[in-house]
């Protein structure tokens, strides 16, 4: 493949979601395009990069969660840990990724709030590093969140990529 080919390839696939965000077929900030769930309601995810289309259910939320490991982990001073209880299902292949890094809750104050990595809490179960699901199996487990106790939650939110079909909310 030339050099000049390459180059206009990557130019149009850079191109086409800039397009669809400016066309108001993609949310072009945090905000989805599809209304919200409720706690206990499920979505199809479909990611583009493997293209494994599965379901995601928010169960419960915890909030505050109880730290599992206190006297090493857990909350800083002004903040509380909220847990978020996921069930992953559906896959019709073998699909695996990092729930850490698919879910973000969004705070009353507008700003969004990745997980901690590291804290575990007694209301149930982290992910393993990776949720593995496949034909009939499912993965429950919960992402941690570290908030400020003055910030309320607005929206809890799954994705794997900046497409409108694989950005799904809840909520809070």
């Amino acid at each position: 493949m030339t050099r000049l080919r390459r180059n206009r390839r990557f130019f149009l696939t850079a191109m086409i979601p800039i397009a669809l965000v400016l066309a108001g077929c993609l949310p072009s900030t945090g905000h989805p395009a599809r209304p919200a769930g409720s706690v206990g309601s499920a979505f199809l995810v479909r990611p583009i990069r493997p293209p494994v289309p599965y379901r995601v259910r928010l169960d419960r939320i915890f909030s505050p969660a109880r730290a599992e490991t206190a006297q090493f982990f857990g909350p800083t001073a002004g903040t509380r840990l909220v847990a978020v209880e996921f069930t992953i299902y559906g896959a019709k292949r073998y699909y695996s990724h990092d729930a850490d890094t698919n879910a973000t809750l969004i705070g009353s104050n507008s700003q969004t709030y990745t997980a901690s990595l590291f804290d575990t809490v007694l209301e149930c179960p982290r992910f393993r590093p990776t949720f593995k699901i496949g034909p009939g199996l499912a993965a429950t487990g919960c992402v941690v969140f570290d908030v400020p106790d003055n910030v309320g939650l607005a929206r809890i939110a799954w994705t794997t990529t900046l497409t409108a079909t694989s950005f799904v909310w809840w909520r809070g």
